[in-house]
């Protein structure tokens, strides 16, 4: 329990803060995110019953898919929680023993909603935290008192495999102000780590098509259309070494980014040293992004160096990482190393593989796991 703030102002002022902290679309962990502001909002009107804590918490259960709790919170006057709380009743019948998670309107056709499904499992994750199954998405119209399924449903994630954390529905576009967009951020928790996985449909009359599935290792963070720009989302892979690729919407499909937003990058410290060769990759890929070209070229002569060293000196281990950067071990990363030195000194800058520290999990066609090929 958080200490409030002797006056009402101050009170709002705080929870506001946090709630400003809750995202239009996927960043961090969205679902703690709304969870903190609600619970601001309801100690704010343990204390001092104001209408616009009841507004902010409201806004909290809608985001969350609470909706007839937040009918109760906003008052009979609410008829956006209202209508989507009918919505959700809906469905009721044709959520084949599934939970109606969240119900959002489809932008760019009237009349339409799309509504994300879940079934509740027991939950193995501490604080009893909730877990999902069964999670699948449909756009609905309402006819008669009936929802129908239009186009059938969509699985965003399937059975009881893999625990679900959280799904979380929204609703953007691909272009400023064209091209609707469901997104769905389905947040798992494994044996060994955390991962999530996004999938991008676009929304038509009477169907959803599916144009993008994303998948990464830590919380993935999206960021709307702007001029020049579409859709972006950074997406973390941390199977070999830790490292974020940015795709973005461009040209009709989503893209490697990584050289058109070096706001993403700074130079970053990995803990493994400070004259491992991964660490030199991972700093050569960073100001090539930034367009340091020189300073990069001299970060993978380092890498170059460091990897000779390793060979010399008989110990595969040397840089503790060994096998982080590429596949095999030292030999085939020198060979790769050597490959992107040629590219700079030649000034040959459109390779897609200078502008990542290494040549796996690329997500985007037409590149395969181990090989960019060239960008589209």
């Amino acid at each position: 329990m958080v200490l409030l703030p002797a006056n009402v102002d101050s009170a709002l002022a705080w929870a506001d803060r946090l709630y400003a902290d809750v995202s239009p679309l996927p960043r961090g962990n969205p679902a703690g995110a709304i969870r903190d502001a609600a619970d601001a909002y309801r100690q704010v009107l343990d204390r001092y019953p104001t209408s616009r804590a009841n507004v902010g918490l409201g806004n909290c259960l809608m985001l969350l898919g609470r909706y007839r709790e937040a009918a109760k919170v906003f008052g009979p006057s609410s008829s956006v929680a209202t209508s989507r709380q009918r919505i959700a009743e809906s469905c009721r019948k044709i959520a084949k023993s599934r939970l109606v998670l969240q119900v959002e309107p489809a932008s760019g056709q009237p009349g339409r909603w799309l509504v994300l499904f879940g079934k509740r499992t027991d939950s193995s994750l501490p604080n009893d935290t909730p877990e999902y199954g069964d999670i699948a998405l449909a756009l609905v119209a309402v006819r008669n008192g009936k929802a129908v399924i239009l186009g059938g449903e969509t699985p965003m994630a399937k059975g009881d495999e893999d625990e679900v954390r959280r799904a979380t529905l929204y609703v953007t576009s691909l272009e400023a102000h064209r091209l609707p967009v469901a997104l769905v951020y389905v947040a798992h928790f494994g044996a060994d780590n955390d991962h999530n996985e996004q999938k991008i449909l676009a929304i038509r009359r009477n169907s959803l098509k599916p144009i993008k599935e994303l998948r990464g290792m830590d919380e993935a963070e999206y960021f709307p259309p702007s001029p020049g720009h579409g859709l972006c989302a950074v997406v973390t892979a941390t199977w070999k070494i830790w490292w974020h690729d940015v795709y973005e919407w461009r040209g009709g499909h989503f893209v490697f980014a990584n050289r058109w937003h070096p706001e993403v990058y700074r130079l970053s410290k990995i803990d493994v040293g400070s004259d491992s060769y991964v660490q030199h990759m991972t700093d050569a890929a960073e100001l090539t992004i930034q367009g340091r070209i020189k300073e990069a070229l001299n970060a993978w002569k380092r890498a170059e160096r460091t990897c000779q060293m390793s060979i010399w000196y008989g110990q595969e281990s040397f840089s503790r990482f060994w096998d982080a950067g590429f596949y095999g071990g030292t030999r085939d990363n020198l060979r790769e190393i050597r490959r992107r030195i040629r590219w700079l000194q030649k000034g040959q800058l459109n390779h897609p593989l200078l502008y990542r520290p290494y040549d796996f999990d690329l997500q985007v066609p037409p590149y395969r796991l181990g090989s960019a090929g060239s960008e589209p």
